[in-house]
């Protein structure tokens, strides 16, 4: 249609800025607008400006399905690359922790597992989430058969992170964020209202790092969720990838 896309999460209330519409636009704290404008140099010097409000239906990964479609991926992935990189910065924080966690091996195998109001709420339409028994089984098989120096394991969840942490040692890696959600399993509420994660960018910043992270491991083993999509956008591949396909709740 000839516009330029601009990418706007402060103009309005959000769960990335807290209903505060003063402070810099959130996704500039990540990605590199398209075509390299910000949203401030738009509304200070275009003539011509028009907002789409995004309702989700618009074109979009295909979160059940994107995992199993190389072209999906390959398109998405290029996509990311043009009109959404990761800004500078945060590519460059994300290899000085690899380096940290995993000196110069690359033999890695990433794991990611949702729970919380996934599990919680088990909300209609939404993937449903292996036992965390199984994938510590099937992790294990994995590690016996490929001999990982390091297991990478991301989870929002910290009753999952309890049962998972202790069974594999030295060989685990994580990158926790400075808060713990401590997410109420009785409550009805999606996990963006908590209020250790609702305007967080700290936290927010945190789960970017671990999906970088986890994109550039060697092998993956995850459920079916957003995040799992994003792992697959950004990756340039992995050697054995295992995703869980149970149904929908």
């Amino acid at each position: 249609m000839g516009y330029i896309p601009i990418i706007d999460l402060k103009s309005f209330p959000n769960a990335y800025n807290k209903g505060n519409t003063s402070i810099m636009n959130p996704w500039e704290f990540f990605f590199i607008q398209p075509y390299n404008y910000s949203l401030e140099e738009v509304k200070l010097y275009a003539k011509n400006i028009k907002y789409y409000k995004c309702t989700g239906k618009e074109n979009r990964p295909r979160e059940k399905k994107i995992y199993y479609n190389k072209n999906s991926i390959f398109f998405w992935h290029n996509f990311e690359e043009k009109f959404m990189p990761l800004k500078k910065e945060i590519i460059k924080d994300s290899n000085s922790i690899m380096k940290q966690l995993f000196g110069n091996s690359t033999n890695i195998l990433g794991v990611k597992v949702r729970g919380t109001d996934y599990i919680s709420l088990r909300l209609k339409g939404h993937s449903i989430q292996p036992k965390i028994e199984k994938v510590i089984l099937d992790v294990k098989m994995m590690d016996k058969k490929y001999k990982y120096d390091f297991i990478f394991f991301a989870t929002e969840d910290e009753i999952i992170k309890k049962k998972f942490i202790p069974e594999f040692g030295d060989k685990l890696r994580v990158l926790n964020p400075k808060v713990k959600i401590n997410y109420n399993y009785n409550n009805t509420y999606m996990i963006n209202l908590n209020e250790n994660i609702y305007g967080n960018i700290e936290y927010i910043r945190n789960y970017v790092l671990n999906t970088i992270i986890l994109s550039k491991c060697l092998d993956i083993i995850t459920s079916k969720c957003t995040g799992a999509t994003g792992i697959f956008i950004l990756t340039n591949g992995f050697r054995n990838a295992k995703i869980y396909n149970l149904g929908e709740y």
